[in-house]
């Protein structure tokens, strides 16, 4: 599908979204709940297979024990950039929960997506 987006032609005639607009057609109920705003497209999230949701958590787990202080652990939570407001898996960002109360963090010093998949066909 992104790669589709890709093509000169079809990146014209798609009408881009910037995060302002995203933020009140989902305040609205025009877009699901399910979905993020990835380079100016509306893009609906995958589900989650439980191996995916062990990996997180391990990795989450690891990664909160060497945290620095002045920096904290995220887990599917936005982050606003100019054209995208993604929810990666994992991001550590700078500041405390009350650093974000009015806004979502708009840099990371780094951010996580898991990605699993699996063969078919084979064993394992």
């Amino acid at each position: 599908m992104i790669g589709l987006l890709e093509r000169p032609a079809v990146r014209r005639r798609v009408l881009p979204f910037s995060v302002e607009r995203y933020h009140k057609l989902r305040d609205l109920g025009v877009v699901p709940v399910k979905t993020e705003l990835l380079n100016v497209v509306i893009v609906e999230k995958m589900t989650k297979s439980p191996r995916h949701t062990l990996l997180a958590h391990r990795l989450l787990d690891r990664l909160a024990v060497g945290l620095p202080p002045g920096c904290q652990l995220r887990k599917e939570d936005p982050l606003t950039f100019a054209t995208s407001e993604p929810e990666p898996d994992i991001a550590i960002v700078l500041g405390n929960m009350e650093t974000y109360r009015d806004h979502h963090p708009t840099r990371a010093e780094l951010i996580v997506e898991i990605a699993v998949s699996s063969r078919r066909g084979g064993s394992g």
